[in-house]
């Protein structure tokens, strides 16, 4: 039903577009696609016929040239209505055969070409019993297969019965079927025992059938025999006849042991096709598509190592062409008194006959004067028609062309239409038409009217006649080379006798589509990557429809399907990752907007290591020699550059030696030496500038040479020392392959030289090593033999002649052996080496220094007995000693060699520090009986031992006694681990470690730097004071320091030097870079009282942000606005002292992060009263300062006792409290134990620091950081509370004694230490007792401070929660926002207003979050 809807479809299609025409004859628009159809009978079968016709047609048809009626099959074969389509429900064998469609109406008879329907079927296998087939092994055979009738021709393959029933036999070259369905065996072996079925597989049916057994026997074993090749199986046919076009193939099998290879060639000197691939093991030649130049002679040749000659066998390949169309009819219209010709005209091979003619099925066989068959063209190859007539001359026409030799034919209905129409265009381009400049287009106006109308093309109302613009003959116009002004109205008019017509349509002409950069050719590796650019311009309107799609060959790209092949969406590259040799071809880049297109193409070819050789072969095999051949395979796009030749022994299968030197690509066969007693087999390995292939198959045959002398004896003859009581020969050994023969062995022979100690008929002692024949062959035999001899009792070290000889089963070998000479071994120097000691120069002294000293000693008698071998010379040992004993913990003991007679070592164990050419030292043997030396890298500035003895190759004498030197201070070696662990914009802070290598005590260490810029240095900078001292903490690892002067985001490098008092020690340097310059974040400020008028600010700078590089204190009267005073700089400690405070006011006081410029921050500000006396004097500002008490003073000027009184009463009434607090009032003012808060500090953190070490926080601070337990003497100046117990205070005494240098910096401007340095040690004062707790200290919070820190007197006690509030004026609290107490976490931040992102200059007061009174 699907497919009769489909039908129905193109009926109504074609009836649409035939509707503007008048009446025309029947013309067939479908039939069946193919001439042949084979069925199952339970299938079921449709023939499609439809044709247009006007008026409608009726259907007839023809089975096997009679008249056929569906009616009459009882519905076995039903007939579409309105259609000619045939559908056979159950097509039945009696329908088989040749049908036709006819299609009349009342203008003429249309004839479908010829459809054969057949029938699929199988038949079966005779029922025969075959005869059982007996073989020896080694013998070829073919066994016959029967094949039974089927149509199409059934498919064989055979199978073998085994255990599981049956299997499909597995072809090989050995086993392979030939094209008539033939087993054949090359030669049988015991496993081809048992009994074998051909089986018929019918691919339509999808039913098969198998034949009776074919038993087979084989008996005997083929053992190594080998047979030529030969034809005793099937032979090939020395024709075959293909058509163009379709898969071919040609085989040839030959039988012979080994199974003989198969080359093929042309025998016209053609090279093979492209199209022509080898199958079957070689032995078969595949054509997939195969054409006419295909066609010729082959040869193919059999071969194998039994037989050196091919066996050779002619195909003659013919290749013939079904026929197809050159010129085909089509149907026409055209009106009365024209002329119309129809050309039929077909080819093939061989090729057809003349056409022939018929009209309305009527063949035409004369000419009249209207109606002519023939022309220049040929015989009936043409037909034309004169004076055209409607009633006359509207018919059908057929014509048929046939190659009865091929049994192929070209065949056409079609019709002629005489008509007289006015015209009517039935196909148009309307609409807006967008063409692109530089193409070619084309405008339809497809015309029908008779006769026919004359067609005229206007653009704008101007005729466009010819030039670019040509009209054809079915009315459209074609333009040619389209311009920017071909843009416009264009109208198409048509008219005849009858009557006119015209149509128009609007053209737009936009800019080209043209590729930009085009993609060029790639030669790439396989393995490595491919990348094809191409981008494109369009015109702007058309823009974003721009498209760029690649093709491989010519085909669109499938991206899904190999996923190593993608496009960048980018920028539209192609890119293939990891190419291989199938990605080789034609790539085309096609950009396209719809209306044109531009494409360019580029070739990758992927090179590759070349395939390895298919074929090798021994052609001859000789006495000492074999003519190895081969083909080579692709050369994967790579020319190859060389062949190598390999072979393989029997006594050795796991390796492959090279047989010649690499051979030119053009030669294919060599003659290789083979060496005596060897069975050999080759393979061959082809490389081209890629790589080299893998190797080939070894040759199927082998080649075995005779027993014959050694070739060669052992190289590489010497002496070893084992013992001084021996002679030890040893040599290398030689390859099995180089044997020669059995029962292979080494013939040794010696002598003193310039002795004959043997037997008089002999010049030589001779010994022999057990034969090698029977460790051949046995696995881990050969690991135990060793290839050299021991003579015992031979003198000690004794000069010998020794020469090594190989000798088989033939003889000695018939190389001359060498004369080596060798030594028997060393025994142990017999003397000692005296008065060693240290050389003394022209002044007198000792010649030791910091890294060499040289030493003397008296010369030693040099004589084979004494030394006991040979006199080499002498070794010096020494170690270091570590507190004053021999140490080889901290240093080995180091032996140098002082080689007095250079002979190269032979064996030993020492390791050795030879002193040759002045590497090390230098050494002397003057005339006065002693030898000295001198030994260069000694560690400076230590105690060292050492001994000496006497060598010779092997051993060394007994050592002297222990002889001590030190040496002296020398130059350290480099610090390690620079590092910078802070950049600033304008600074940096550099840690280091000591040297490994001090060489002396360390006394300090240099720093400079220098501006880097690319590779460009700058000159050396060094700050003034460029030198940091040593610490002297021993225990101290890490040492800091900070640099200045720096510029923003600028490169640097920084150098570091240590110093010992010998000078500067090697540099050691580190490349970082300045950050931009910021604001710093705001320290958090303490303030410690040291003495009655100098304060103690001390800061801990912020973790966060940018860092600063220098600090400074501001401070003013309370009273002041913005009358800050300001100290210093401070770029290095984190304190500064104040002093020089007025009397009586309190100060607000604030510390200032600065990074230069505008780039500042402050802290919180601090409020305190400097001085003992400010409390009173501020509180007697406020009566004095009050505007009443100034106004009552003026008005009671006489009374200024009275006044006296009242002020003396009010300095009573806030009276200073100079002793010590009761119990009472020291319990009650105490405050909370914490470590985080120090009673005599007042401490605004805007931040958690993570103190490191002491160079960056206060010095106030270090309790805060450290416990108790480690304080001890270091401690921060306002920590003094946490060194005393109890009451145990210091005394006045001693806080005076106390060292006033303690404030300065130890070490350089720019240097401090990451360590814990002892800190100023500072004492409270003795009037202020020790406070012992009164609760446990709260976590994370800190307590009120201490009313002390505000006024000497008692206040009130504290409300509001914990708020301290003191009496004002009239008695009225003052705010209570500036006695807020402070906590040591962060969770009160309002209590310390953020300054943060606003320089120390436009800072606005602070409130007073603190009233400390020390």
């Amino acid at each position: 039903m699907k497919y009769l809807l489909s039908i129905t479809f193109l009926v109504l299609l074609c009836s649409l577009y035939k509707s503007v025409e008048a009446t025309h004859p029947p013309e067939f628009t479908l039939e069946p696609s193919k001439r042949q159809i084979v069925y199952d009978v339970s299938d079921t079968l449709t023939l499609p016929w439809v044709a247009s016709c006007d008026p409608n047609c009726s259907y007839s048809w023809e089975f096997n040239g009679k008249p056929f009626d569906p009616a009459g099959t009882d519905n076995r074969v039903v007939n579409s209505v309105g259609l000619g389509t045939l559908v056979f429900a159950s097509p039945e064998s009696q329908f088989s055969g040749f049908y036709k469609c006819f299609a009349r109406n009342d203008f003429g008879l249309a004839v479908s070409d010829t459809v054969q329907i057949i029938n699929a079927s199988l038949g079966k296998f005779p029922e025969a019993t075959y005869p059982e087939i007996f073989r020896i092994a080694g013998q070829p055979l073919r066994i016959i297969c029967n094949r039974p009738e089927s149509f199409p021709l059934a498919t064989i393959y055979w199978v073998k019965e085994d255990s599981s029933g049956g299997a499909q036999i597995d072809q090989n070259d050995r086993v392979t079927m030939d094209p008539d369905g033939g087993l054949n065996f090359a030669y049988v072996q015991q496993s081809d025992d048992g009994n074998y079925y051909c089986v018929a597989y019918n691919e339509i049916l999808r039913t098969e059938s198998a034949s009776n057994p074919h038993k087979l026997r084989v008996s005997g074993s083929a053992g190594e025999s080998q047979s030529p090749p030969s034809k005793a199986n099937w032979i090939a046919r020395t024709s075959e006849t293909f058509m163009r076009g379709q898969n071919a193939s040609i085989k040839c099998i030959y039988a012979g042991k080994p199974v003989p290879g198969v080359i093929w060639k042309r025998t016209d000197d053609k090279e093979l096709s492209l199209r022509a691939t080898r199958r079957s093991f070689g032995l078969e030649l595949f054509f997939h598509g195969i054409e006419y130049e295909d066609a010729g002679s082959y040869e193919c040749d059999g071969y194998n190592s039994a037989q050196p000659t091919p066996l050779k066998t002619t195909v003659l390949v013919t290749v013939n062409g079904a026929v197809t169309w050159v010129r085909e009819p089509v149907s026409v219209t055209k009106g009365e008194n024209e002329t119309v010709t129809f050309e039929c005209l077909g080819e093939g091979a061989p090729r057809p006959n003349p056409p022939k003619w018929y009209i309305n099925w009527e063949q035409v066989t004369t000419n009249t004067p209207d109606r002519i068959i023939g022309d220049q063209y040929g015989p009936s190859t043409t037909f034309t028609i004169k004076n055209l007539k409607k009633e006359r001359d509207t018919m059908a026409i057929q014509c048929n062309t046939t190659n009865y030799l091929t049994g192929s034919w070209a065949y056409k209905s079609f019709y002629l239409n005489v008509q007289s129409e006015r015209p009517t265009i039935v196909q148009f381009n309307s609409g807006l038409q967008k063409w692109a400049a530089t193409k070619d287009y084309v405008l339809k106006c497809k015309i029908f009217g008779a006769p026919t109308p004359v067609i005229s093309w206007k653009r704008d109302g101007q005729s466009l006649t010819g030039g670019r613009f040509i009209t054809g003959e079915d009315g459209s116009l074609h333009v040619k080379n389209v311009g920017i002004t071909d843009a416009g109205t264009y109208e198409c008019s048509a008219t005849n006798v009858h009557g006119s017509a015209s149509k128009a349509t609007e053209v737009v002409v936009r800019r080209p589509t043209t590729i930009q950069q085009a993609p060029e050719d790639l030669t790439v590796t396989e393995g490595t990557q491919a990348k094809f650019v191409c981008t494109a311009l369009t015109d702007p309107d058309e823009a974003q429809n721009m498209k760029i799609t690649w093709l491989k060959d010519g085909k669109s790209m499938n991206y899904y399907s190999n996923n190593r092949v993608y496009m960048n969406v980018q920028d539209n590259s192609l890119q293939i990752a990891g190419p291989i040799a199938l990605d080789s071809g034609l790539y085309t880049c096609k950009a396209s907007n719809g209306i044109d297109s531009d494409e360019r193409s580029a070739t990758l070819r992927v090179q590759g290591k070349p395939d390895r050789p298919p074929v090798v072969s021994i052609e001859k095999c000789r006495a000492n020699s074999a003519k190895v051949k081969w083909s080579p395979g692709t050369n994967s796009n790579a020319p190859l550059t060389s062949f190598t030749i390999q072979y393989q022994t029997e006594k050795d299968e796991s390796i492959w030696y090279r047989a010649a030197p690499d051979l030119p690509p053009k030669i294919t066969e060599y003659e290789v030496t083979m060496k005596p007693d060897n069975t050999y087999k080759f393979r061959v390995l082809a490389t081209n500038k890629i790589g080299t292939s893998e190797p080939s198959d070894p040759t199927p045959s082998t080649c075995t040479t005779t027993e014959a002398l050694p070739i060669q004896n052992p190289r590489g003859v010497r002496t070893l020392d084992e013992g001084e009581d021996r002679l030890v020969i040893t040599w290398q050994p030689i390859s099995r392959v180089d044997f020669g023969g059995s029962s292979f062995v080494y013939i040794i022979k010696y002598r003193q030289a310039g002795q004959n100690e043997c037997k008089p008929e002999k010049k030589y002692c001779e010994k022999s090593t057990p034969s090698l024949e029977d460790a051949i062959g046995r696995p881990g035999e050969l690991n135990i033999i060793e290839y050299k001899i021991i003579v015992y009792d031979q003198p000690v070290y004794t000069k010998y002649e020794i020469m090594v000889n190989s000798r088989n089963t033939v003889g000695d070998s018939s190389e001359t052996p060498e004369i080596v000479f060798g030594y028997s071994g060393e025994g142990n120097p017999r003397q000692d080496v005296f008065n060693f000691r240290l050389k003394v120069d022209a002044a007198g002294e000792e010649m030791v220094y910091s890294d060499n000293a040289t030493f003397v000693w008296d010369a030693v008698d040099e004589s084979v007995s004494e030394t006991q071998g040979f006199f080499r010379g002498y070794m010096i040992q020494y170690k270091k000693r570590i507190n004053n004993e021999a140490s080889d913990e901290f240093f080995d003991t180091r032996s140098i060699y002082v080689v007095i007679r250079d002979v190269k070592m032979e064996g030993g164990s020492i390791n050795e520090t030879k002193i040759e050419n002045n590497e090390l030292g230098a050494w002397e043997n003057p005339d006065d009986g002693t030898v000295s030396v001198t030994i260069n890298h000694l560690p400076a500035d230590s105690e060292l031992d050492f001994q000496i003895a006497v060598i010779n190759k092997r051993h060394y004498g007994t050592l002297s006694p222990v002889f001590s030197i030190t040496t002296k201070e020398g130059v350290p070696g480099p610090v390690q681990q620079l590092r910078i662990t802070e950049n600033g914009p304008t600074h940096a802070r550099l840690s280091w470690q000591r040297p490994i290598e001090p060489n002396g005590v360390l006394t300090e260490y240099m720093i400079g730097f220098k501006s880097l810029n690319g590779l460009q240095l700058g000159p050396m900078q060094n700050p003034d004071s460029k030198f940091v001292a040593e610490p002297r903490d021993a225990n101290q690892r890490v040492i800091t320091a900070k640099v200045t002067g720096l510029k923003p985001l600028q490169m640097y490098r920084f150098y570091v030097w240590a110093y010992t008092r010998a000078g500067q020690g090697s540099e050691y340097f580190i490349d970082d870079s300045t950050v931009a310059a910021d604001y710093p974040d705001p320290p958090s400020i303490t303030v410690d009282k040291l003495s009655n008028n100098t304060l103690n600010v001390s800061w801990v700078p912020a973790d966060t942000g940018v860092p600063a590089n220098v600090f400074y204190v501001q401070y003013k009267q309370e009273s002041a606005i913005d009358q800050w005073q300001r100290t210093g700089w401070e770029t290095n400690k984190n304190y500064i002292l104040v002093s020089n405070f007025v009397d009586g006011w309190r100060y607000e006081i604030m510390v200032v992060a600065s990074n230069g410029g505008i780039y500042e921050r402050s802290s919180s500000s601090v409020k305190i009263f400097p001085t003992a006396t400010s409390r009173a004097a501020a509180e007697a500002t406020v009566v004095f300062g009050s505007s009443w008490f100034i106004g009552l003073l003026f008005a009671l000027i006489l009374v200024t006792a009275f006044f006296a009184l009242l002020c003396y009463i009010q300095r009573n009434v806030g009276g200073i409290h100079t002793g010590q607090f009761t119990v009472e009032e020291t319990e009650r003012l105490r405050p909370y134990e914490d470590n985080h808060f120090d009673e005599k500090s007042a401490r605004v953190d805007n931040t958690e620091p993570e103190m490191t070490g002491s160079e960056r926080y206060a010095p106030s601070h270090f309790s805060e950081r450290y416990p108790q337990s480690i304080q001890g003497e270091k401690y921060a100046p306002s920590q003094h509370s946490e060194r005393y117990v109890g009451n145990q205070h210091p005394t006045q005494d001693e806080y005076m004694q106390d060292d006033p240098n303690k404030y300065g910096e130890e070490g350089s401007f720019i240097g401090q230490y990451r360590d814990n340095k002892e800190l100023p040690n500072f004492k409270p004062r003795v009037s202020e007792p020790y406070r012992p707790p009164v609760q446990p200290p709260q976590p994370r919070a800190r307590a009120p401070p201490s009313e002390a820190m505000y006024a000497a007197a008692p206040v009130p006690e504290p409300r509001n929660g914990g708020n301290y509030s003191r009496g004002g004026r009239n008695g009225a609290p003052e705010s209570s926002a500036e006695y807020r107490p402070q906590y040591a976490g962060r969770s009160a931040p309002s209590y310390a207003p953020d300054t943060r992102y606003r320089p120390a200059q436009r800072n606005e007061p602070e409130v007073d979050t603190n009233d400390t009174v020390v």
